[in-house]
C-alpha cells in the first residue's frame, strides 16, 4: 500500500508492480545465498 501511495500519480506511465514468491537470493559480491544474502 505504501509503495502505491507514494508512486501513484494517476497519469499514464505509472507502471505496474508484480508480487511473486522468491525462490532464492544471492549476494553477488560475496556469493552468500538465501538468508545470509539478505541479512
Amino acid at each position: 500500500k505504501s509503495i502505491i501511495r507514494v508512486n501513484q500519480t494517476g497519469k499514464h506511465g505509472d507502471g505496474k508492480i508484480f508480487v511473486s514468491p522468491i525462490e532464492g537470493a544471492v549476494k553477488v559480491r560475496t556469493g552468500e545465498r538465501d538468508g545470509e544474502a539478505i541479512a
